[in-house]
């Protein structure tokens, strides 16, 4: 048994080095400074990974299969623009929180109804859907002043 799990986690060292020299790869193909990059297993393959790169304007979320040569499918995730709004809902405490657990902070923002609405999402966590239900998502509700009406972790 113990021979077993050294043998896997050989493996499983094996194919992180290789999905991260392919997350290097994409990384250094976009040309644009990298805050942060990671590579992440799907469980219990060792075929599949998702690569996580960082960038000033945003995250990219790259779908990697080992064994096939051809390059990664890939999906961006643009920040929000700096503004006022960003500036306030982060010096709440509970973003605070958020962002010192989360790994990959993708930020958005919109005006909704009177309401500036600041999302924090963790892309760590985000697998291949295409809909909005982002799990691990922490929102603020500002009013036009800028003071946090509410906040909190949404529910799915």
């Amino acid at each position: 048994g113990v021979a077993a799990l050294v043998v896997y986690l050989g493996l499983c060292a094996m194919a992180h080095r290789s999905a991260l020299a392919r997350v290097d790869a994409f990384a250094r193909s976009l040309g644009a400074t990298v805050e942060r990059r990671a590579a992440l297993p799907a469980p219990p393959s060792l075929r599949w990974w998702s690569g996580l790169v960082e960038t000033p304007t945003g995250i990219y979320r790259i779908s990697v299969h080992l064994f096939d040569p051809s390059p990664p499918t890939y999906r961006f995730f643009p920040n929000a623009n700096k503004n006022f709004y960003l500036a306030m809902a982060e010096s709440s405490d509970g973003v605070q929180t958020f962002l010192w657990f989360a790994r990959f902070p993708w930020v958005t923002y919109r005006e909704e109804n009177g309401f500036h609405i600041v999302e924090y999402t963790d892309l760590q966590f985000v697998g291949a859907r295409r809909d909005r239900s982002f799990p691990w998502t922490f929102r603020v509700f500002l009013d036009p002043e800028g003071q946090v009406v509410s906040s909190g972790l949404l529910r799915r």
